[in-house]
């Protein structure tokens, strides 16, 4: 049997709700399980379309990046914005599994003593 003054807590929390992680941390979380994923997915889909419609071959980094070139936009600035994106995802993602708080973590740190005394 849970010993403690549990319920007084959850009653309480549930009288007056908080949040009990920083929305970094919720943005990181989404990011991480659901929108990581389909952020590979995409990255994957559009080096394939970059491969599929080039006007010329691609056969090195240099051509794949003469490729990137919308339209009147060069491609210094498509490559910043793919890779910038990319960057703080992925550094979003890391950053949030190593530090994160709140009840659940996946590396094993919890706060469940705030909740059973």
């Amino acid at each position: 049997m849970i010993e403690g003054d549990w319920r007084k807590l959850v009653s309480e929390d549930l009288l007056i709700p908080s949040f009990k992680i920083s929305r970094f941390e919720a943005i990181g979380r989404r990011l991480k399980r659901n929108y990581g994923f389909i952020t590979i997915i995409i990255l994957a889909a559009w080096i394939t379309k970059i491969h599929l419609h080039s006007p010329q071959k691609i056969d090195s980094l240099s051509s794949f990046y003469d490729a990137l070139a919308i339209g009147q936009v060069t491609s210094w600035l498509v490559a910043l914005a793919l890779l910038g994106t990319f960057a703080s995802v992925v550094g979003i993602i890391a950053y949030i599994s190593r530090r994160a708080s709140g009840e659940i973590s996946e590396f094993g740190r919890t706060s469940r003593n705030h909740w059973i005394s």
